[in-house]
């Protein structure tokens, strides 16, 4: 054999051995993969496939904010189509992803069907949420009022100690309806409000705000639950205070 052919030969082996090592790292690199936090119902767009690895974070969008909704059947959503109510209303308003901890019939004191309010704390933590929300409870006005302070204070208190420091908290008082009677609803209202004010967490009265009008037929599925219109008001209201509630959490 040629000096020559005695060369062509190593060269043809030595392509052959390359060829096989980068096979081999390929085989071996495309193994892995990245999993991502996927969020009960989510209304922001999922992340591209084909996205490069190679992006820097400084490049990648802020992550999505992700509230939590503590409360009664109106978070379940009773009163709209789909049961579609005013808490991924506004959630969805926002672009935000959201998890619904709603519980017909409970309140802070009321168990409903699943236990008060209470029993939802550890659950919520657990989400890891950018904000959390407690609506209600108009159920409350069938129960012992002289416990609802203390009752609302521990939930509240533990709330706010066992969720993250990052973690903004809002408290929405029980909102009129036909059903209720104002003077109870106001009384209600103003124990979440003193025990909100204790935890350190910020409470809104959406009966003062004049969120829901007893009087309004309009927005009104039934004597207690709104109707699509009554969740969309409600939604419209409540928004821009879970954009103002994590907002001034991230300025602290």
């Amino acid at each position: 054999m040629t000096a020559s052919r005695r060369w062509a030969v190593v060269a043809a082996a030595l392509l052959l051995a390359l060829a096989g090592m980068v096979a081999l790292l390929l085989v071996r690199g495309g193994g892995s993969s990245a999993s991502g936090r996927v969020a009960a119902t989510s209304s922001a767009a999922p992340s591209s496939a084909s996205t490069s690895s190679a992006t820097s974070s400084s490049a990648r969008p802020p992550a999505t904010p992700e509230v939590v909704f503590i409360g009664d059947s109106w978070t379940v959503g009773s009163g709209a189509t789909g049961s579609h109510g005013f808490a991924p209303l506004a959630a969805e308003g926002l672009s935000w992803d959201y998890h619904l901890l709603g519980i017909g019939g409970s309140g802070y004191l009321m168990p409903g069907g699943g236990g008060p309010y209470m029993g939802r704390v550890g659950e919520a933590v657990a989400l890891h949420p950018d904000l959390i929300v407690v609506a209600g409870s108009l159920n409350d006005s069938r129960a012992d009022l002289g416990r609802l302070y203390e009752a609302t204070a521990n939930t509240l208190m533990r709330l706010r100690e066992e969720a993250a420091e990052t973690t903004a908290i809002l408290v929405v008082g029980a909102p009129n309806s036909p059903w209720t009677t104002p003077s109870v609803i106001e009384r209600i209202n103003q124990d979440i409000a003193a025990a909100a004010d204790a935890a350190g967490v910020t409470f809104v009265d959406p009966v003062k705000e004049n969120w829901t009008d007893p009087a309004d037929p309009a927005i009104w599925a039934d004597e207690l639950h709104p109707n699509d219109v009554g969740h969309q008001r409600v939604a419209d209201a409540l928004a821009p205070l879970m954009q103002e509630a994590l907002d001034r959490d991230r300025d602290r």
